[in-house]
C-alpha cells in the first residue's frame, strides 16, 4: 500500500472533503474545505474531480515522506515548499517517487493551504465523506508525527505534470459582502449600520468560527432569540455583542441570533483571515449575491480551463535522473 507518513506535523492539518451537508437534520456538523477554490485547484493540478479528499493545514504545513509510490501531488498555497531540501514550486503538480520526503513550511498569506495528491487521500469513509471533525471525533483527527495516511499511486505516472498560470492564482480581499439574516428586526436598529461602519479585528480563528472584535450588536430589550438552523458565514452574535462569523466546522443548532450572513462567493475568504487581521463588511441583496456566485464559478472555471502540462526538470528531480541515466 503506498502512504505518506507524517514526520512533522502542522499545528492542525485535517483531511477534507466537500463535506457531510446530507446530516446536518440529525445535529451532524458539515466539515469540509475552508477553502474550497484551492482545494478545487489543487485537485484539478493532479487529475482528481474538485470534491476529492485533500490535506488542508492551518497556518503551517507538514513534512511527508512517500512510502511506496510514485504518488503526484499538489500544493495549493502561499509557502515555501521543497523536495528533499530543494525547493519546489506551488499550484504546481510533482512527482515523487518512494523515500522522497516534501516539507511544506508558514503561509505567508492566508490561514489554509491544501495538498491534493492524485487519486485522493484514502482515509475510512465516515456518513459518505472522509472530511475531519475534531471536536466530535468524527473522521480522521489532526495529523500527528508517525500517522500513515493511505494514497494511490500515481495512476498516470508517465503523463507530463501541470501547472496554474499565476494570472489565474487566486487573490485576496478584506471586505466581504453580507445578506441580511432573518433575525435582523431583532437587533437595535444602530446593529447593522455598525456592523458595516468599521472594519472588525478578528481576536481569534478557527474552523468552527472567528470572534470579531468591534462596538456591540445588541438585540431589543427582552428579545429571547430561539434557537434554530445555522448555516456556514452566519454572523451569531452573543450577548457580549461581539459576532461570531461561523466557519465549516460549526455547529447546526444556534440559540444565538443571526444579524447578517456572508454570501457563499465570499466564504473563502472569510476562512483565510488570521488572527488579527482587520475585514469589512459591505451590504448586498440577493441578485448581487446570487451574481457573485456566478462571478466565482466562471473565474474557476477559467482557471481550471487555464491549466497547462510542463515538461521542465525541477531542482529535486535532477540528481534522480543523471542516476537513472548514468
Amino acid at each position: 500500500m503506498t502512504h505518506l507518513r507524517v514526520e512533522h506535523a502542522g499545528p492542525a492539518t485535517t483531511v477534507q472533503d466537500a463535506g457531510r451537508l446530507a446530516w446536518q437534520h440529525v445535529g451532524v456538523s458539515p466539515a469540509g474545505f475552508a477553502d474550497p477554490l484551492l482545494a478545487s485547484l489543487a485537485n484539478a493540478l493532479v487529475g482528481n474531480p474538485p470534491e476529492m479528499a485533500v490535506l488542508e493545514w492551518t497556518l503551517h504545513g507538514d513534512t511527508l515522506r512517500v512510502v511506496g509510490g510514485p504518488v503526484r501531488v499538489a500544493v495549493a498555497a502561499w509557502a515555501e515548499v521543497q523536495v528533499d531540501g530543494q525547493p519546489a514550486p506551488t499550484f504546481r503538480s510533482l512527482r515523487l517517487h518512494d523515500g522522497q520526503v516534501l516539507t511544506v513550511g508558514p503561509l505567508t498569506q492566508g490561514r489554509h493551504g491544501v495538498l491534493a495528491v492524485a487519486g485522493g487521500i484514502l482515509t475510512p469513509l465516515v456518513l459518505g465523506s472522509r472530511a475531519a471533525h475534531v471536536r466530535t471525533g468524527v473522521g480522521v483527527g489532526a495529523l500527528l508525527p508517525g500517522d500513515c495516511l493511505p494514497v494511490s499511486a500515481d495512476p498516470a505516472h508517465d503523463e507530463p505534470d501541470r501547472r496554474l498560470p499565476p494570472e489565474h492564482l487566486p487573490t485576496r480581499v478584506d471586505t466581504l459582502r453580507v445578506l441580511p439574516a432573518p433575525q435582523l428586526p431583532l437587533f437595535q436598529p444602530q446593529a447593522l449600520p455598525l456592523l458595516l461602519a468599521q472594519p472588525w479585528r478578528v481576536l481569534a480563528a478557527d474552523r468552527m468560527g472567528l470572534r470579531l472584535a468591534g462596538p456591540p450588536l445588541l438585540l431589543l430589550p427582552g428579545v429571547e432569540p430561539v434557537s434554530e438552523g445555522v448555516v456556514t458565514g452566519a454572523l451569531q452574535v452573543p450577548p457580549s455583542g461581539q459576532p461570531i462569523a461561523l466557519g465549516p466546522d460549526r455547529q447546526t443548532m444556534g440559540g444565538y441570533a443571526k444579524l447578517a450572513v456572508v454570501v457563499t462567493a465570499d466564504l473563502r475568504h472569510l476562512a483565510q483571515l488570521r488572527d488579527g487581521d482587520a475585514v469589512r463588511f459591505v451590504a448586498v441583496d440577493p441578485p448581487t449575491a446570487h451574481a457573485a456566485r456566478s462571478y466565482a464559478d466562471a473565474a474557476l472555471a477559467a482557471a481550471l480551463a487555464a491549466i497547462h502540462c510542463v515538461h521542465d526538470v525541477l531542482p529535486f528531480e535532477s540528481g534522480r535522473l543523471l542516476r537513472l541515466l548514468s
